[in-house]
């Protein structure tokens, strides 16, 4: 074989290369500063915590074929980008009939606890211990008063029996936000609040730990007792295959001690056995 002939066929696979090494392509993840939920470092954008930014690192490790670069972004951006088909996955979704229509959803990579009655442990106790409670009937119970936060939305479920029964009920609305209304409840100026178990944890654990110890949580009974999360990616060939290499990822993962402690980091003691029940009865049956 001639020197010109073998730098020919250098050149050539020389060529090809690039084309080799990129044939997966790259993933733009969608990332946001939700504690505990996801958290960034504010200097620098990057991935420092919380449940789904850990579990997306585990992912994004087990998936090597691919070029992960995390973008922070709002919400509706993300999904103006999934409906155009560009190359952009996330890992804290939600599906509905209309997002079913131009994303594809990996198996669940998580659950998720609705909103809950929140109270003191001595309204609780008044009550009778109740393993739940109708939020319909609470609302209409005029020993108490809830408070709401102004414009907030609270969950497709929740908003629609809030627009039948609010305007007779015990809640007032208040420009407020979570962190305030939370101190609020401990202070007695309200009896109940609807709220994430994760969110008053994180609340609770940064800002007011002399409130430990003092919150109820009440699952409601118009609710459904967990929600799942998914990855989304567009529904097209690229995020099919995308999403088809995930799956084969959460299989492996969600076994592991290390995936499942990051949910269970989320919520206090009180929600643990109810949260690791679902993990097991739920989650662990589709890695089979």
């Amino acid at each position: 074989m001639t020197a010109g002939r073998i730098i020919g066929m250098i050149a050539v696979l020389y060529m090809f290369l690039p084309v080799i090494g990129d044939a997966k392509g790259k993933i733009t993840w969608m990332t946001t500063h939700w504690p505990p939920l996801m958290e960034l470092d504010q200097a620098s954008g990057k991935i420092a915590g919380g449940q789904y930014g850990s579990q997306l690192k585990m992912i994004q490790k087990s998936m090597p074929g691919y070029d992960h670069v995390n973008q922070e972004m709002r919400w509706k951006r993300f999904w103006y980008f999934l409906e155009k088909g560009e190359t952009f996955c996330n890992c804290m979704a939600y599906k509905n009939r209309t997002r079913e229509t131009f994303a594809a959803f990996s198996i669940p990579i998580s659950i998720i606890l609705p909103n809950h009655i929140v109270m003191r442990t001595d309204t609780f106790e008044q009550l009778g211990f109740p393993e739940s409670l109708s939020l319909m009937d609470m609302m209409q119970d005029m020993r108490f008063k809830g408070v709401l936060i102004e414009s907030r939305s609270y969950s497709h479920d929740i908003d629609r029996i809030l627009g039948i029964y609010e305007k007779r009920s015990n809640f007032t609305r208040t420009v407020i936000d979570e962190q305030t209304y939370i101190k609020m409840l401990g202070s007695k100026r309200m009896d109940y609040i609807l709220e994430y178990p994760f969110v008053v944890k994180d609340t609770v654990d940064r800002h007011f730990p002399e409130l430990k110890k003092m919150f109820a949580y009440v699952p409601i009974t118009e609710l459904s007792p967990f929600y799942y999360v998914y990855i989304a990616c567009p529904k097209n060939e690229w995020g099919k295959a995308v999403i088809k290499k995930v799956n084969e990822v959460l299989k492996r993962l969600i076994p592991k001690e290390e995936f499942r402690i990051e949910l269970m980091q989320m919520y206090g003691k009180e929600q643990h056995k109810k949260v690791n029940g679902f993990y097991n009865s739920h989650l662990l049956p589709l890695t089979e």
